[in-house]
């Protein structure tokens, strides 16, 4: 499967004294990779110790943590998948959020960060480079470096990304796979997503135990992570710049236009018209 992706930022970031950040989900996916230094992190329910020579993943709409209480050096990678089907691949595929590096990966890192030395950022905070405005930005800025350069920068991403997929991973856990399907489902075609009593019911759960099985894999309600869901691909629609409003609330499922006005607003800060303007 070949991924749509466009490099939002890489660089490389250095603290000295403590740093973190706690439950952050965002629109796209990160890799990290720690240069020296130490910290902790949690991705979704996982917890994990950020050490020297190794990559971690962060996916789309995973919540996570990250925290260090000394120095910690490491390189950051974060994209955005345009064709929006690494949702999809990321449930149906087994994956590991950390993975040890070998000395080429730590050369292709290098390589990537050398390509768009502009890439950086000033702030490493979520908060100051994850409004909608910056992101579209970003994409702009990549969609205009060079053909080569973006299919180069596009190869490299696939390069990093698939060191994360466990070749040898076991069958997951029966509930995993009820999630996995169910997540699968909706992903499929967010414009006309199944009932709750039918996911359960596909996943032969009662509703309130598919609820909480689901919660505990994705840290979401599915309703919740549905609607999460629908409202990224509504701004990557409108992002595109080709749908109106009234279009992409069909297509992330919403027939009723004030509801899809009020549901962007809150987990957006502005309606899709503002969204629009402000990303002309």
């Amino acid at each position: 499967m070949y991924f749509d992706f466009a490099l939002l930022h890489a660089g490389h970031i250095r603290f000295e004294e403590p740093y973190g950040y706690h439950d952050v989900s965002s629109t796209f996916s990160r890799i990290l990779f720690v240069r020296e230094g130490h910290g902790r992190a949690s991705f979704g329910h996982e917890e994990h110790t950020l050490s020297p020579g190794q990559l971690y993943f962060v996916p789309p709409l995973l919540s996570h943590t990250i925290q260090s209480e000394s120095m910690i050096d490491l390189c950051y990678v974060h994209f955005t998948d345009l064709s929006m089907k690494i949702f999809d691949h990321f449930h149906r595929y087994p994956y590991t959020l950390e993975t040890p590096s070998t000395p080429w990966d730590e050369q292709l890192l290098t390589h990537l960060l050398s390509l768009v030395p502009t890439f950086c950022l000033d702030d490493f905070y979520p908060v100051s480079y994850e409004a909608p405005l910056k992101i579209k930005s970003c994409i702009k800025s990549f969609h205009s470096l060079p053909a080569a350069s973006r299919l180069e920068l596009n190869g490299l991403l696939h390069v990093l990304l698939s060191r994360f997929m466990d070749q040898n991973a076991s069958a997951a856990s029966v509930s995993d796979i009820r999630v996995s399907k169910a997540i699968w489902t909706i992903n499929r075609d967010l414009s006309e997503v199944p009932s709750l009593d039918e996911l359960a019911a596909r996943a032969c759960l009662t509703k309130n135990s598919f609820i909480r099985l689901f919660r505990l894999h994705t840290g979401f309600t599915p309703a919740d992570y549905i609607m999460r869901r629908r409202i990224m691909h509504a701004q990557m629609l409108f992002l595109s710049g080709h749908h109106s409003v009234k279009e992409v609330a069909h297509l992330t499922g919403y027939d009723n236009l004030s509801y899809f006005d009020r549901i962007f607003k809150r987990l957006v800060g502005v309606t899709p018209l503002a969204f629009i303007l402000q990303n002309p």
